[in-house]
């Protein structure tokens, strides 16, 4: 009975840390998280994304603008990396592909 409670109390005891923590990180956060250059773009009268350049510093970085056209994010989405929307935020493959690379360098 000890070794639950125990259990139950150090479970409470990590969310509330953790809680505090995300908010901690998110209160320290700068409204404008990024000051780096962004992708020079071309619209047309309507808003329509005629065409874009990549930053100074080889990033792909929109200014806020509402939506990007379907064909021009898969375009990039392709380019940069195919299966972003399969894998949970890193690509266990192509991690491994990388440090197989690696190791024969």
């Amino acid at each position: 009975m000890r070794r639950i409670r125990a259990w139950n109390w150090k479970k409470k005891l990590l969310g509330v840390s953790l809680l505090a923590l995300l908010v901690g990180y998110g209160l320290c956060l700068p409204k404008q998280l990024f000051k780096d250059p962004t992708s020079t773009i071309l619209l047309d009268r309507n808003g329509t994304l005629l065409n874009a350049k990549i930053a100074t510093d080889g990033q792909w970085r929109f200014p806020e603008i509402v939506a990007v056209p379907k064909k021009f994010e898969r375009c990039i989405l392709l380019y940069e990396d195919e299966h972003f929307n399969t894998h949970p935020g890193f690509n266990p493959v192509s991690i491994y592909r990388a440090a197989r690379a690696n190791m024969k360098a």
